[in-house]
């Protein structure tokens, strides 16, 4: 999981330094934000199977202890 994110981090680093190659400043920045949102969603999507072992655990995530479930 925390490959995960540190290799987004860098991928985006390097794609906002596209234009030290003759990148275009505006199709760099495009880029960037592209990229940014799609590594968001795999960084996210790994959290979630990490989330969803938490809870089948615990029965709650989260400091207050609450239950996920209906209360009944």
């Amino acid at each position: 999981m925390l490959l995960y994110g540190a290799a987004a981090i860098l991928l985006i680093i390097g794609a906002s330094k596209l234009d030290r190659l003759g990148v275009p400043k505006l199709l760099r920045t495009c880029i960037t934000l592209v990229l940014g949102v799609i590594l968001y969603l795999v960084v996210i999507s790994q959290l979630r199977e990490v989330t969803e072992a938490i809870e089948s655990q615990a029965g709650f995530v989260g400091g207050l202890g609450l239950p996920l479930g209906p209360v009944g």
